[in-house]
């Protein structure tokens, strides 16, 4: 038969009886439920808005956008191009080399393949960086990819830090440097930054 009349006095005795160690088990255990209840964080605390995270890139962005310099270079009739003027109508691939780098002569090649695929969309602009008359006229003479052939100081280089080469960057339309990479063209690579670059 149960007896609600002393349930409060029926639950002391019951706590009297336990032994020593049950009691502190109980005790842990109902700090442990009180903590944890007591902490519960609100549900997904971190969790952004759309609209919270469009505007974090954006800030992100305009805070490590670095702008391509406006220089000079001089194409294969002798003309002065600015790097401002193509920029800013088109996205630009901008490989600097010289004639005595292994590595150029083998990616030449490939770039010109790109070129024939990505020219309509992209400023190929393939920078050789050798001195001298005589050296440019062998390259010019020499040439025989479909993609043009610019030329440019080393100090013209150095405006772009490249100290060594071959070394591409890929500017977007409008400027800003989207990515460089030095020493051996990596093809996929070069054709993921340039499918982001047309976005």
């Amino acid at each position: 038969m149960l007896c609600y009349g002393h349930g409060g006095n029926d639950m002391k005795d019951m706590w009297r009886r336990l032994p020593l160690k049950k009691k502190i088990v109980v005790l842990l255990t109902l700090l442990c439920i009180g903590l944890t209840i007591g902490y519960l964080p609100e549900p997904y605390p971190h969790v952004l808005t759309k609209e919270e995270i469009k505007e974090a890139e954006s800030v992100s962005r305009s805070q490590t956008e670095v702008l391509a310099p406006n220089v000079s270079l001089i194409d294969q009739a002798g003309h002065t191009v600015s790097m401002q003027s193509l920029y800013n109508k088109k996205p630009v691939l901008l490989y600097f080399w010289m004639s005595w780098s292994d590595m150029a002569a083998k990616e030449l090649p490939v770039l010109d393949d790109m070129y024939r695929q990505q020219g309509r969309n992209v400023y190929f602009v393939i920078v050789c960086l050798d001195r001298g008359d005589a050296a440019r006229q062998r390259i010019e003479s020499g040439w025989s990819y479909d993609m043009p052939l610019y030329f440019a100081s080393m100090e013209t280089a150095g405006t772009y830090n490249v100290y060594e080469v071959p070394q591409w960057i890929m500017i977007d339309r409008g400027g800003t440097i989207r990515e460089k990479r030095t020493g051996s063209l990596d093809q996929q690579q070069l054709e993921y930054a340039l499918a982001r670059s047309l976005k």
